[in-house]
């Protein structure tokens, strides 16, 4: 299942991608810091949108924790302009623009400066500054618009030949080279712009950059180390050894400022808690000649004893974040106490302590009041007596289709149980594109109550911390928590059973809550 954060990450995370743009520019005048003022004002360009706002949604450390510091003010849009102007803005702070009808990637997160005052045009393909502050948001998305499109025709000439070859070193070799290329683009353009930039804000420009190359080359070595032959690990753990090597290296020649760490999004996750990971991975997966689950409590005392500070706090808060979205969070319930006493931010510590209470086991379920299909509103209270499965996605969720398809077998096999009911809460914040999906039947049964949240500022998705999808939950009864993260069921591969694996592990939990 994909977490949004890789979608938006695809992307957090869904964060992730804007930081391979972020910048703050030297200004001649003096600016406003001590009120922490931020100020952006723009015209919407040939887009419409049913609730006439924009959103700005802001966040101090690049942490996208969901109903944690994600300030969101609204703007009304009269006469396609609008203005936003706050008091909240942090010296170095992460800001994006929400706007349902725009393309997603081109309003992802920027860095900003407090005193800032921006203007900018929005239209379905292209988002630009102007002004006297522009410089360093539009380097920004000038970095963001590197992708593989950019790639020589040399490089992708030797790529395609080398797809075919049995040596997957090499070919690992190749996509690192693809991502290395792009790595060098974006720094080439960053460097056009350093003269116009605070010099806190270039390095962790630079140092959000390497994490974003990091990210990508990372994920792709945890998804091979976990899924790939063990006859293939040598040549895994080869290229892995060589990009530990490469972000060693960074740290020697003093690309990494330590003290800009606390602030960074995307180089805490990937060079640090994903390095992490990594790290340990190799330690008991090459070992033994193939993939050896890590499990939390490995994973969090390695946090503890190579960390410290407000670093530490941002490590050990994301090894929660992540354990919770990637659906992995089991055996982590035993830190939770210990972490809340290590913990130094108010922040983290609110965010832990509030992960804590979500997933907690037999307390009441949140009390939601949702709009359904055909209009009316439907409550937790109309449920009670029934077990209830939720199911939460959206449109375009990649990972939601996979778990509705997974979903199927047990659908038709409770069709006639009349004390159990199949809730499918979509988290679009456009209605009718809702209706689309709901009609097409890829993300959802049409037999299970349909309801609808308005996007993921709904109290009921803060109050779960949900910032990716799908997500599952099951409530008993009496309206209580009965599982908040159970067995996500995929697709079974055509020789395996229909009920096997994490679709078996979910039926036994629906069979037992049922008394059978």
């Amino acid at each position: 299942m994909k977490a949004i954060t890789k979608v938006m990450v695809l992307g957090l995370l869904l964060l992730l991608t804007y930081t391979a743009s972020g910048n703050i520019v030297k200004r001649n005048r003096q600016k406003n810091i001590s009120k922490n003022n931020f100020k952006i004002e723009g015209t919407i360009i040939g887009l419409t949108n049913k609730d006439d706002s924009l959103s700005l949604i802001f966040y101090p450390d690049g942490l996208e924790i969901v109903g944690e510091d994600g300030i969101i003010i609204k703007s009304p849009i009269k006469n396609g302009r609008f203005k936003i102007e706050t008091s909240l803005f942090e010296d170095l702070s992460y800001f994006k623009l929400s706007y349902p009808s725009c393309n997603v990637q081109l309003l992802c997160p920027f860095l900003g400066e407090a005193g800032d005052d921006i203007r900018v045009e929005i239209s379905k393909d292209k988002i630009h500054f102007t002004g006297e502050n522009s410089s360093s948001y539009n380097c920004q998305s000038q970095m963001n618009s590197i992708n593989g499109e950019f790639y020589p025709q040399s490089y992708l000439d030797r790529r395609q030949a080398e797809a075919g070859a049995n040596n997957l070193y090499s070919q690992l070799k190749y996509q690192s080279e693809g991502s290395r290329l792009i790595l060098d683009k974006r720094l080439s353009i960053l460097e056009s712009y350093k003269a116009k930039m605070s010099n806190n804000f270039y390095k962790l420009l630079k140092m959000e950059t390497y994490g974003i190359y990091q990210f990508g080359i990372i994920d792709l070595m945890l998804i091979f180390y976990k899924t790939r032959e063990s006859s293939e690990i040598n040549d895994i753990y080869r290229f892995c050894k060589e990009q530990l090597e490469f972000q060693k290296s960074l740290s020697i020649k003093g690309e990494i400022d330590t003290l800009l760490i606390p602030r960074s999004s995307y180089y805490a996750f990937s060079c640090l808690f994903q390095l992490d990971e990594l790290r340990l991975l190799m330690e008991t997966g090459y070992k033994y000649y193939g993939y050896k689950p890590i499990s939390f409590g490995h994973l969090y005392e390695y946090v503890l004893e190579n960390y410290n500070g407000l670093i530490r706090d941002k490590i050990l808060t994301i090894s929660f974040m992540h354990s919770f979205q990637s659906g992995t969070l089991s055996g982590s319930e035993a830190y939770f106490d210990t972490a809340l006493s290590a913990v130094q931010s108010k922040r983290y510590k609110r965010y832990i302590g509030n992960l804590k209470s979500s997933v907690a086991i037999g307390i009441p379920a949140f009390p939601f009041a949702l709009e359904e299909i055909n209009g009316k509103t439907v409550s937790l209270g109309d449920l009670k007596g029934r077990i209830v499965v939720l199911d939460y996605w959206f449109t375009g969720c990649t990972g939601c289709a996979v778990l509705a398809k997974g979903m199927v077998p047990i659908h038709e096999m409770y069709r006639d149980t009349e004390d159990l009911v199949f809730v499918s809460i979509c988290v679009d914040e456009d209605r009718n594109l809702w209706r689309k999906s709901v009609a097409s039947g890829k993300y959802t049964d049409k037999h299970s109550l349909n309801l609808f949240t308005n996007g993921t500022n709904h109290p009921l998705i803060k109050h779960y911390n949900y910032n990716s999808f799908p997500q599952l939950m099951i409530i008993d009864k009496h309206g209580n928590v009965l599982d908040s993260k159970p067995p996500k069921p995929g697709p079974n591969r055509p020789e395996e059973a229909v009920f096997s694996g994490k679709r078996k592990e979910f039926v036994e939990i629906l069979q037992k809550a049922l008394g059978k």
